[in-house]
């Protein structure tokens, strides 16, 4: 999949960040715009500050963040700048990225017109150009030019921007008409609350994603959001429903934070039937198996399971499973992302389950292997 990349403090999101976005999607051919905020920008690096003031200003954005792209699959956020702490260098989250993401070609590198003129006093600005496709933005027609090869995406110049939220926000102003629309849903939106009514313009499964993401803190909630766009593209790939695969995705860990005698997994699917009235079996056993599995899981469950253990927020999975998931058949992928998974859990001294005992002797017995 073709990736572009969109930074900044994002402080807050507003709807011209997520109409750039769309707009690469639409007009270049992208699959994927990965938004990345930054912990502290090089270029508004202001006074240090107080780390756990920082640290939660940066949860706020990223919670705002993860708002503004609910419903929407080709837009994604990535905390990797969140996560390094400190200035924020774009040579180093362009490697992070993808690293981790694994695109077809080059990474693109969305920059505004705004930023442009500064390009080349960036850190490494003639290696960020090498290893990717740059794509200058029009946020403010000022037509400033870049001296390397790029692409001008030629966009609307959208009349908003973060300090614009922040100044009729200070002034007690209604802003709400710039930012997107889940980040300022109006007063008389009741979906927030209650179960699902199948109105008001929202699917189920963004239905179920925004529940989750209130049940959720944003680094768990991000895993899940990443969770349920893997198994999509590994769906697509495989001929299963792609909006089945999402809605077991964003619900797999939506027990996580509870207390519960059940597995969290066992829990979430429990939800899932009686709060919010799944049926879909493939739905439920996706769910309830997700962490350790189990002998005889259908086709969709078995993509829940190997999107949880490599999606892009996990920083240690090997490159080689991300470029098997790609070619590999289903069958192949499912049996080394087991036994990977049952390797790290035996290293950490971790008991498995019986059921993950019976489904590593199950493909003991009858694996194929690579």
């Amino acid at each position: 999949m073709k990736i572009a990349i969109l930074g900044g403090s994002f402080n807050p999101v507003h709807k011209g960040h997520i109409f750039l976005a769309e707009t690469v999607i639409e007009t270049l051919g992208y699959g994927l715009v990965v938004l990345v905020p930054a912990f502290i920008s090089p270029f508004k690096r202001g006074k240090p500050g107080d780390r756990d003031a920082l640290k939660r200003r940066a949860d706020k954005r990223l919670s705002l963040l993860l708002a503004a792209v609910e419903g929407k699959r080709r837009l994604t956020v990535d905390d990797c700048e969140l996560a390094r702490e400190g200035v924020s260098y774009t040579i180093d989250t362009i490697g992070d990225i993808t690293e981790r993401f694994r695109p077809d070609g080059k990474p693109g590198l969305i920059i505004g017109d705004d930023l442009a003129g500064d390009f080349p006093r960036w850190r490494r600005a003639g290696e960020i150009a090498m290893c990717c496709d740059l794509i200058v933005a029009n946020r403010t027609g000022s037509g400033a030019q870049i001296p390397f090869p790029h692409t001008r995406l030629g966009n609307a110049v959208m009349p908003v921007s973060s300090s614009m939220v922040r100044e009729k926000m200070a002034k007690g102003e209604d802003w709400r008409d710039l930012a997107p629309e889940r980040v300022s849903p109006p007063e008389s939106d009741s979906s927030r609350d209650g179960p699902y009514e199948g109105s008001r313009d929202l699917s189920f499964a963004s239905f179920i994603e925004r529940k989750v993401r209130e049940m959720l803190p944003p680094g768990r909630f991000l895993h899940s959001r990443n969770v349920a766009l893997t198994a999509c593209t590994l769906a697509a790939r495989f001929g299963i429903n792609e909006d089945d695969a999402f809605l077991a995705g964003i619900a797999h860990d939506m027990a996580k934070e509870l207390s519960t005698p059940l597995g969290h997994g066992e829990a979430a699917a429990v939800m899932l039937e009686k709060s919010f009235g799944v049926t879909n079996k493939d739905v439920l056993e996706a769910v309830r198996y997700h962490t350790e599995g189990k002998s005889g899981m259908g086709d969709l469950a078995k993509i829940v399971y190997i999107a949880d253990k490599i999606e892009p927020r996990r920083k240690t999975v090997d490159p080689r499973l991300r470029e098997l998931c790609k070619t590999a058949p289903l069958e192949t992928l499912f049996e080394e992302i087991v036994r990977g998974t049952h390797g790290y859990l035996e290293r950490k001294g971790i008991v498995i389950s019986e059921n993950a005992r019976r489904l590593l002797q199950h493909l003991e017995k009858n694996g194929k292997g690579i």
